[in-house]
Formats: structure tokens, sequence, C-alpha cells
């Protein structure tokens, strides 16, 4: 429950963000409804395991496929926040 805490967290920073520097909500797309789900999915998908290798294997696979997009995805936009934020050091905003 950790990281739901975590996002929760982030996500509560977005606003004010957007707030000072408008437009940029759209440097982390699906930050709002799409991680939540994810981490619902997750977290269902962990509850249902049985510890019966036949059962719990296909299980794992989902999971494991999921965090590895989670991953890439968490990767992609602190790639673009990196070079939101690095344009808006070198360029004003208002240009």
């Amino acid at each position: 429950m950790g990281g739901i805490r975590i996002r929760e967290f982030n996500q509560g920073l977005i606003p004010q963000a957007v707030a000072e520097n408008p437009g940029s909500a759209a440097v982390i797309p699906g930050y709002s409804g799409t991680y939540a789900s994810a981490q619902a999915t997750e977290l269902a998908l962990s509850e249902s395991l049985t510890g019966v290798p036949s059962h719990d294997l296909p299980i794992l696979e989902t999971i494991k496929g999921d965090v590895m997009t989670g991953i890439q995805l968490n990767m992609n936009n602190t790639i673009a926040v990196s070079l939101k934020c690095l344009y808006s050091q070198i360029t004003p905003a208002n240009t």
C-alpha cells in the first residue's frame, strides 16, 4: 500500500505545479486515473494469490508484465519532466 500512498501524495502536487506552470500537466500523461487503476488492478491480483503454483503462476506473470509496463511509463515520465524542466529553465515560459 506504500506505493499507493506515494502516488496519491505525488498527484496532490500536480495542481500546484500546473498553477505555477500552465500546460505542465500534459508532461505527465495519464497520471490521474491510469496509475490509480493500474495499482488497484495489481493489488487485486496480488490478493488473489493462493500459494498454489498452477493457479498463481499466470497471475504472477500478469503482475510482472504490469510492473514492467509501469516502470517503462515512469522512465518516460521522468525523461519528459526532466526535458520540460530543463527547457523551462533555459527558455522563458512566456516565449
